[in-house]
């Protein structure tokens, strides 16, 4: 069986750093209920920080990141629309495991 993973991440830089992990976590429910398709398994780790205190030619900033599986045990969807629905809230990169 194929396992899809991926990582969301909510950036300082890139987004209120006191909005992150809400931000963050609204994408999580936000693919889940996307995803919630007979057939098809989400698991995702909690979410966690990661600060860069030292980073060359950055300030200091932080991210929060979740880690996502899943599993497709169905015929009646294809793991292209599994992609489409994923990117339709941010497109990452994805790997097969």
């Amino acid at each position: 069986m194929r396992i899809l993973t991926f990582e969301q991440i909510t950036d300082g830089r890139f987004d209120d750093p006191d909005t992150l992990l809400t931000l963050l976590n609204g994408r999580i429910e936000l693919i889940k209920t996307k995803l919630s398709i007979d057939g098809v398994e989400v698991i995702v780790n909690a979410p966690y920080e990661v600060k860069c205190d030292a980073c060359k030619h950055e300030p200091a900033h932080s991210q929060w990141r979740a880690v996502f599986f899943v599993k497709k045990n169905t015929r009646k969807i294809v793991w292209d629309d599994i992609f489409e629905l994923i990117n339709s809230v941010k497109a990452v990169p994805y790997k097969f495991i």
